[in-house]
């Protein structure tokens, strides 16, 4: 029974990086094909730059070798021997859907870090600004098997505080 539940769980484990870089690879793909629609959102961005830390998720040990794709460039940076990215330039892409209420200042990039050994972690959204670097964003991969779970991790960091506070603030219904 053991042996079969073992079976189960790395076949999910499989599935599920599958289905991740399945994913990533689309994206990619999508991003390539339609160089008018990337090429134009790249060129009116601007850049924004950000480091990394990837570290256990138990006793946050530094973990070298770590591998973390950018998905709107399709480049991978590892991590040294302090868990360490160095700094990652990358398009500052700023979701313009809330312009009209409210302008997010930030862009937004996404990334997955990938290690052997350890389940994936997507990270949606990072918020980066123009014409500055964000230091140290910490990333906790977990061992396969550690958690009771196959899934890769999937966080999506949430908007700026500030900008929240004030959207809601500005949309509040007066009280009766």
């Amino acid at each position: 029974m053991q042996k079969t539940s073992n079976n189960r769980t790395a076949l999910a484990a499989v599935a599920a990086a599958v289905f991740l870089l399945a994913g990533a690879a689309m994206l990619t793909a999508f991003l390539s094909q339609d160089a008018g629609i990337a090429a134009m959102s790249f060129k009116n961005a601007g850049t924004a730059k950000f480091s990394l830390v990837v570290v256990e998720g138990r006793t946050e040990s530094p973990i070298a070798g770590a591998k973390a794709v950018i998905l709107e460039t399709g480049k991978t940076y590892s991590t040294n021997e302090n868990g360490e990215t160095g700094v990652i330039e990358v398009p500052c892409i700023r979701d313009t859907r809330f312009d009209e209420m409210l302008p997010k200042q930030w862009g937004e990039v996404s990334l997955i870090v990938y290690k052997e050994g350890f389940l994936p972690y997507a990270l949606f959204y990072l918020q980066v600004a123009e014409n500055e670097t964000r230091k140290g964003v910490k990333i906790l991969l977990f061992e396969n098997g550690s958690t009771g779970s196959a899934e890769p991790f999937s966080i999506i960091e949430g908007p700026n505080r500030a900008w929240v506070d004030a959207l809601v603030k500005k949309y509040q219904p007066d009280a009766q």
